[in-house]
């Protein structure tokens, strides 16, 4: 594209929750938009015109939780395990090309077995290679021998949670990632467990704090949830079993929710015929209608909600972002408000919104 272009007669969705308006324009310089315009945005004398006529103009969409090293094949987290860390850089730069060509364009990645996504994402800032720009952990902290250990580094006390999280900061992580319960990865792991408690978190809360990041954490159970938002999270990965009391928790601390049903979802309608593993298939279909109710009734409380699919996980692949907004319209939202949760919501839960997330004059467009 030109330094300059003009954007003309598309149907415009903004991302800031306004209705949709017909046949807009939006003039672009130097990579920031300008000026929205009804119309056909007037006299443009020799500034390219590039014509959307009939066509919808929305902001790039957001990721807020993605796994770019994981397959999403039926047993990724074993996979990866066993794949060489090369090959797992080359596989992980596919698919953030192949998650921009379907307009994602700012991604999260929840956790890796090493450093190489943060390396990633460093190429496709200096335009080595392209891919949506990626917020990165490194890798997350867990307990010893909790949750997703390929994914994360294993930790035994607050002192070691200290250094872990230090360790992230130092190669170059965006922000910190906490697994505080159980998950799906292991026969017999308790979602509602908790592996780390709200102290634990709290020691990787004020560490990220302290540099200007943020924290999330990997939480399905209620006392999990609560220790979460005890311990000062920015967001809160999964956050399946909540009650009245988290919901006003979550409003009235700011904390967002990203909720990932695509990934239940896709374990509990095909993981039979995937080849998933039986328990993991079995604990998706008694969860996901839990996920589905509880996701409705954080809409309903106001809660806010950014946009992850938990991509790379078990049969979930990385360029598939309509499932979830379906499922989040299925769960209560409008689509209006669906499509706002991938663009200007993610963005704010990323801390991205004075660039990213709507289409504003002064952001990049």
């Amino acid at each position: 594209m030109p330094g300059r272009f003009l954007l003309r007669g598309g149907y415009l969705i903004d991302g800031t929750g306004a209705d949709p308006r017909r046949d807009c324009s939006l003039l672009v310089e130097a990579g920031r938009i300008v000026e929205v315009q009804a119309g056909h945005g007037g006299r443009v004398g020799d500034t390219p015109v590039v014509d959307v006529e009939g066509r919808a103009v929305i902001p790039g969409l957001f990721n807020c939780h993605v796994h770019l090293q994981l397959d999403g094949g039926a047993s990724p987290l074993t996979d990866l395990a066993a794949e060489p860390s090369g090959l797992s850089l080359l596989r992980a730069a596919r698919r953030a090309r192949e998650m921009l060509q379907r307009g994602i364009t700012t991604v999260r990645d929840c956790g890796a077995k090493d450093w190489q996504v943060i390396h990633l994402r460093d190429g496709i800032a200096r335009d080595v290679v392209p891919g949506p720009r990626i917020q990165a952990c490194g890798k997350a902290i867990c307990a010893a021998g909790g949750h997703a250990a390929i994914l994360s580094e294993p930790v035994t006390d607050e002192a070691e949670i200290a250094v872990t999280a230090r360790r992230q900061l130092d190669a170059g992580a965006d922000f910190l990632k906490v697994m505080g319960t159980g998950g799906f990865g292991k026969d017999g792991e308790d979602l509602e467990r908790c592996e780390l408690d709200v102290n634990d978190i709290r020691v990787a809360a004020e560490i990220a704090h302290g540099a200007g990041k943020k924290l999330t954490v990997h939480a399905y159970g209620a006392t999990g949830i609560r220790a979460a938002i005890a311990a000062g999270a920015d967001s809160i990965e999964h956050a399946t079993f909540v009650d009245d009391e988290i919901l006003d928790l979550l409003r009235r601390r700011g904390a967002f929710i990203v909720p990932t049903l695509a990934n239940t979802y896709r374990v509990t309608t095909e993981g039979e015929r995937g080849g998933v593993a039986p328990y993991i298939v079995k604990n998706a279909a008694r969860v996901f209608p839990i996920m589905l109710a509880n996701a409705d009734r954080a809409i309903r409380a106001g809660v806010k909600m950014a946009l992850g699919t938990d991509a790379g996980s078990w049969l979930n692949p990385h360029t598939d972002l309509a499932t979830e907004i379906r499922l989040r319209v299925e769960a209560g939202a409008t689509p209006l408000a669906a499509l706002g949760m991938a663009t200007l919501l993610s963005a704010q839960c990323l801390g991205l919104e004075a660039d990213l997330g709507s289409l504003e004059p002064g952001k990049i467009a």
